[in-house]
């Protein structure tokens, strides 16, 4: 619908300036092409699309920024515990080697039987220094990406606790990611927008024919007196009316035609993309499941490793004592022992960053860590 209004002012010599104001409200209705709900409201809807698109993208921008601030969080755990186990190591070593030198003391051993000892040590010093540098490299890493300053202070701990938030089943992870999954929601919003473009398209083929309806009221030409003025817009006599069809034919309009073949071959295309990334999201959940539940033997595994390495190097120093036991077994088993350590500490992190991964993946990080977004 359109209103309008016009107000002339005429003063012609010798006669009396006249006001004669009209006012004008049209209105049209299309029956055919730009006439239905669904291309009415296809703008209106295209641009609430849009806008979820774009929450969607800020919650994905926040999801990828709290999954790195977690893994660099678990990076100076992990750091932390390597220092632990290297600095406990070294410490039994130096121990070992002060056992080892009484014993040559007391001629109970040859002083080539400490070589060994002393060059584990040199060996434990260094990796302890790695760790040291690693630990606190992984701590500038996490200052920068929570945006502190990297001169803070922070004390981290050193224990790596598995989260017992429960893992969904395969189906009920499957079902959350088709709701939540960001790259796939967003696939589905285009598929959306080409199925009402399509609509558009299709409906812009028919013909144009509109029902039209004007009403004019007011006084015009240079009339005066009661006809005239302000007064004539709402006298009753100054009114007009109008109503009728408007009718266009197009013939063989290959513009619109191609669009709606274009329109047609991009909602093909995205229906395509939308299947290929539901598949992948489902073979990424599965592969994702898959590595947690390896990861989670891996753990107990590693346990049980550690707990009998501890065992093996505490029977070798009692052996060592009464001299049934060389130096090299007791290195030996003491490397073991780190080693154990170290694959415990690197299956933890790794099944911590992989339940991380599956989260994002399912688009549920936000939830998991009670975080609430305003847009």
């Amino acid at each position: 619908y359109q209103i309008s209004m016009t107000n002339p002012i005429s003063s012609m010599s010798g006669s009396a300036t006249t006001y004669n104001p009209t006012g004008t409200f049209s209105i049209t209705q299309p029956l055919l092409q730009g006439a239905g709900p669904q291309v009415v409201l296809a703008p209106l809807k295209n641009a609430m699309d849009q806008e979820e698109s774009n929450k969607l993208g800020m919650k994905q921008q926040i999801i990828t920024t709290v999954s790195t601030v977690i893994n660099d969080y678990y990076n100076v755990v992990s750091s932390n515990a390597q220092i632990i186990v290297q600095q406990n190591q070294l410490t039994e070593a130096q121990k070992t080697l002060q056992v080892n030198e009484a014993k040559i003391k007391v001629g109970m051993s040859e002083p080539t039987s400490i070589y060994q000892t002393e060059a584990q040590i040199e060996t434990l010093k260094l990796s302890l220094t790695q760790a040291i540098i690693a630990a606190e490299t992984a701590k500038l890493t996490l200052l920068n990406d929570i945006g502190l300053d990297p001169n803070t202070k922070i004390k981290i701990s050193s224990d790596i606790d598995i989260p017992d938030a429960r893992i969904p089943s395969e189906e009920e992870c499957i079902a959350i990611a088709l709701k939540n999954n960001i790259s796939y929601l967003q696939v589905l919003i285009q598929v959306r927008a080409d199925e009402r473009n399509v609509t558009v398209q299709k409906n812009a083929q028919l013909w144009t024919l509109n029902a039209t309806g004007s009403i004019t009221t007011g006084a015009s030409g240079s009339t005066g007196g009661p006809d005239g003025g302000f007064p004539s817009l709402a006298n009753g006599r100054n009114f007009n009316q109008q109503a009728g069809l408007t009718l266009s034919v197009p013939i063989d309009n290959l513009p619109t035609q191609q669009l709606l073949v274009s329109a047609r071959v991009a909602l093909e295309q995205d229906k395509v993309n939308l299947e290929a990334n539901k598949r992948a999201l489902i073979i990424s959940i599965k592969s994702q499941l898959l590595q947690l539940k390896s990861l989670y033997e891996q753990i107990k595994i590693s346990e049980s490793a550690v707990a009998m390495s501890q065992n093996a190097y505490a029977v070798e120093k009692k052996k060592q004592e009464i001299g049934r036991s060389s130096t090299l077994d007791v290195a030996t088993s003491l490397t073991n022992l780190i080693q154990a350590q170290t694959n415990l500490i690197s299956n933890k992190i790794s099944y911590i960053n992989a339940q991380t991964q599956l989260y994002s993946t399912l688009g549920t990080t936000l939830d998991v860590w009670r975080i609430k977004v305003r847009y």
